[in-house]
């Protein structure tokens, strides 16, 4: 509240300033109200903590002031990550060499980036809309792969499993904005089905691990994903193995019994063939194929 013996309430003006004006700037302190009942609002600036001192002025209209102050502590909150630049889509060939995910992704997290030091983040690749084992991760250019360890220049900065299509990535050993971003980068990928789908969605989970010494609130979560674009290759058919066989001269062996198959065609639609390798003693055009479907035979007289 407001006063004076001389001045009506109403007249009289209301002034605010900061100590801190990093942390709070003179014009996000907002005075209101009106007569003797005034308020005040403050603004911190988004992602700056600390203390600043402020100080309230009261004026009349001769330009006789009173002053009052007080002490205005921002704690610190945790400000979640940012993932940006994933881009894509990328492409894959089935049974080529596995592709980079996202050769421009960053992350950012005020905090981590605030110490240089992404110790205790994690980073969680994987399809969407779940892990598939068919999905194969791996890591290429700056990074290099030692058990369980991603080291950059020979140093370890984080440590990654993967199961079921699905990689984990911890970061430790000090890791620094650059090496987080070096290892994003760094990802690759690869499918390893016979006929993989027309394309997949990686999804990416970044927590910047926080317990507390970042700031009040649970883990920081950024998420983001990378469509990759697959394009399939035409795989052979299989065939079964036969034995060898024996039989008297000039006497068929009749409906030998093998099977055949193809991942990418039905069976009816294989064609078989059959040649030798002595036409003096089979000709090919004693050796008859037959059967249907998988299940096939061959015939061969000498």
């Amino acid at each position: 509240t407001v006063g004076d013996v001389d001045s009506a309430a109403a007249s009289l003006s209301v002034f605010a300033s900061s100590s801190n004006t990093t942390l709070v700037p003179n014009s996000n302190i907002v005075p209101d109200g009106s007569g003797s009942s005034r308020t005040l609002s403050v603004t911190p600036v988004t992602g700056v903590n600390g203390t600043a001192t402020i100080t309230v002025t009261v004026m009349d209209d001769v330009a006789a002031s009173a002053s009052t102050n007080f002490v205005l502590t921002v704690s610190a909150v945790n400000d979640a990550p940012v993932l940006s630049d994933l881009g894509g889509p990328v492409n894959f060939t089935e049974d080529g060499s596995a592709t980079p995910l996202s050769v421009a992704a960053t992350v950012s997290d005020l905090e981590l980036d605030a110490a240089n030091n992404y110790n205790g983040a994690t980073l969680k690749v994987e399809r969407n809309p779940a892990a598939n084992p068919e999905d194969v991760f791996g890591f290429t250019g700056a990074v290099a792969v030692d058990g369980v360890n991603l080291e950059i220049s020979g140093v370890s900065k984080a440590t990654f499993t993967q199961t079921g299509g699905m990689l984990n990535i911890t970061f430790a050993g000090n890791p620094t904005a650059s090496d987080a971003d070096t290892i994003l980068q760094s990802i690759t990928y690869s499918n390893s089905s016979d006929t993989p789908p027309a394309g997949v969605q990686i999804d990416y989970t970044f927590t910047d691990g926080n317990t507390g010494s970042q700031g009040t609130g649970s883990f920081g979560t950024a998420t983001g994903s990378v469509t990759v674009n697959i394009t399939p290759a035409n795989d052979p058919p299989t065939i079964s193995d036969i034995s060898d066989q024996t039989t008297p001269e000039a006497t068929t062996i009749s409906n030998i019994a093998f099977t055949v198959g193809d991942v990418e065609s039905d069976a009816a639609s294989l064609s078989v063939f059959a040649s030798s390798s002595n036409t003096t003693l089979v000709p090919d055009s004693n050796i008859v194929p037959g059967g249907s479907g998988s299940s096939r035979t061959v015939s061969v007289t000498p």
